[in-house]
């Protein structure tokens, strides 16, 4: 079962070693309920694959009883519901991100609402953006919501270059680049021991591309055990990157446009003629008044 031996599931307190923290008592207080009161137990939780990966798992078990009411054994059924809800986090994760966009919420707030849907929906995962600076050659800032301070640091003031980091092979190609394993790739040295240092062994890396096809940074997804991407794990990548680039390009949109009317309002102040802007029905009145106009 998900790449453990039979056997280990007959070993006592194998289950405990499996199950997600989070889930833990839940769990197992769900069981003593059926063992107490014979309960049917209906529960979803996360365990643990082989390969260090959490798997949603919804199970059924029922206790079976011999003539005089005693349980002889419990049966039931193991269905593996990750996908479903996996589906469910994402919808859900950027529904909030698209509030908070049209709501015009600090980019800030957006990237790290991104970087959290990330996280929920693959749990174990640490989830970061690297946003470049105006003039493309560098990072002007990390974002990362599970990060502890140095490490965002540490991506912030990283180099750029393809030959320097998995994110700058991923700005570089324009493609997501998956390093299933950094003590075994050893193209990155720098990067390798960043991963390490944060007890991490799989790096991914997406480009964030804005709808005009500018770079505006690495999507950075790093994981506890070596792992390869799925296809949809590749498909998730590649949504958290587009939704961070929404968030960018609309929040540098918006700036340009504060730009713009500060420009045009420092242009119209200077003119030496009073001028205005009258709203669509007099009842209305007057929107603005320049201050020549009001010296009048």
């Amino acid at each position: 079962m998900r790449g453990w031996p039979t056997e280990s599931w007959s070993r006592t307190g194998f289950l405990a070693e499996v199950l997600h923290p989070d889930d833990r008592e839940r769990v197992f207080e769900a069981g003593r309920r059926v063992r107490a009161g014979g309960e049917r137990f209906s529960e979803d939780y996360r365990l643990r694959a082989s390969d260090g990966r959490w798997v949603w798992v919804h199970d059924e078990t029922v206790a079976v009883y011999d003539e005089s009411g005693q349980p002889v054994h419990y049966q039931g059924f193991l269905l593996e519901i990750g996908e479903q809800r996996r589906r469910e986090i994402v919808h859900e994760g950027e529904r909030r991100v698209l509030e908070l966009i049209a709501r015009g919420a600090p980019l800030e707030q957006t990237l790290l609402e991104v970087a959290r849907v990330m996280e929920e929906a693959d749990d174990g995962v640490l989830a970061s953006m690297q946003v470049l600076n105006e003039e493309g050659d560098g990072f002007g800032h990390c974002l990362a919501p599970s990060l502890p301070p140095d490490a965002t640091l540490v991506l912030a003031s990283a180099s750029i270059r393809p030959e320097d980091s998995p994110c700058g092979l991923a700005l570089d190609c324009r493609e997501p680049v998956i390093v299933e394993d950094v003590t075994t790739d050893g193209r990155w040295p720098v990067m390798t021991q960043f991963a390490l240092s944060l007890g991490r062994r799989g790096f991914w890396s997406a480009p964030i591309v804005s709808s005009l096809g500018e770079l505006l940074g690495p999507f950075v997804v790093l994981q506890v055990e070596p792992r390869g991407a799925s296809p949809t794990d590749l498909d998730l990548l590649r949504d958290a990157a587009h939704l961070a680039g929404i968030a960018i390009e609309r929040a540098r949109a918006e700036e340009s446009l504060r730009a713009a009317e500060a420009k045009y309002r420092t242009l119209v102040e200077q003119l030496p003629l009073g001028t205005y802007i009258l709203a669509p029905t007099l009842e209305l009145g007057l929107i603005y008044a320049s201050p020549q106009l009001q010296r009048m």
